[in-house]
């Protein structure tokens, strides 16, 4: 009769256990799937920040090529220097210590 009880509870608990691990097994799921959609959005934000790296190098070295250097000076309203002068300080002039 006690043989028969022990096996009368383990199939009670095997609904449960059933159960249990279904729950658990949807739970996994839901789990890999959000870290999926991140591990996809993250991917999508890198191949945006490489893409920006690259155009920010091309303007970099757009911006170091003397070729383009005159070409940025005469935009930015400056004129061609044609004779440079210099202010002569007298030497008893300036402090000394």
């Amino acid at each position: 009769m006690a043989k028969k009880r022990k096996i009368k509870n383990i199939f009670s608990l095997l609904p449960i256990l059933v159960i249990v691990s279904a729950c658990f097994y949807v739970f996994q799921i839901a789990q890999s799937a959000q870290s999926e959609y991140l591990i996809n959005e993250k991917e999508k934000e890198i191949a945006l920040l490489k893409k920006e790296t690259a155009t920010l190098q091309l303007n970099i070295s757009q911006s170091k090529n003397l070729v383009n250097f005159e070409d940025r000076i005469t935009e930015k309203g400056y004129d061609k220097i044609e004779k440079i002068d210099y202010l002569i300080i007298p030497s008893n002039s300036v402090a000394t210590k």
